[in-house]
């Protein structure tokens, strides 16, 4: 995506614009005596657009399910910018 001054890229598949000044700050804590975990992402960038993004994911506590085991393998998730990134500590 090309905008006013430079390269652009998307936030993920949002199509929501992000450039080198993305700055995401998440917030994790328990919430409902801890049945559930909440996640407050907010979002600048003062390149791509004026004021901040806000948005919030819950997900629910499970007790009678176990949670499988997975591998990380980055061949396998070249989808995702940050395992692409130079910078990115392996």
């Amino acid at each position: 995506m090309s905008a006013r001054n430079g390269n652009w890229s998307c936030l993920g598949d949002s199509g929501v614009p992000a450039s080198d000044e993305l700055h995401i700050v998440e917030r994790i804590k328990p919430v409902n005596s801890g049945a559930a975990l909440e996640i407050e992402y907010t979002l600048t960038d003062p390149k791509g657009w004026e004021g901040e993004m806000k948005f919030t994911k819950r997900w629910n506590r499970v007790d009678d399910q176990d949670i499988q085991e997975v591998q990380c393998l980055p061949d396998l998730n070249q989808h995702i910018p940050s395992t692409q990134s130079k910078d990115n500590v392996r």
